[in-house]
């Protein structure tokens, strides 16, 4: 996945989020806790019966604490372009 270049993540961190189907749904998960949507709870990160029937693996909460960087950085990107097209 390549990067534009002055992107707000690097193809590393994009990497990072869109590596696998559990990745991803973190990110999600991310997505909502930051944007205060739900609260975090560190039961998010137990791999539940039907995550582990559709073969997702588990997260760490290493992984889980840099995808929630990453969505933090694109969050904080978003709302920065956001006020400046509105001062607009």
């Amino acid at each position: 996945m390549p990067a534009k270049k002055n992107g707000v993540i690097t193809a590393s961190e994009a990497r990072v989020i869109a590596r696998d189907a559990a990745a991803m749904r973190k990110t999600i998960l991310a997505l909502q806790v930051e944007a205060g949507d739900r609260v975090d709870d560190p039961r998010y990160l137990i791999l539940n019966k039907s995550e582990a029937k559709r073969g997702y693996r588990e997260i760490s909460k290493e992984e889980y604490d840099s995808i929630r960087v990453i969505v933090r950085k694109l969050l904080d990107a978003y709302a920065a372009r956001e006020s400046v097209t509105r001062a607009r």
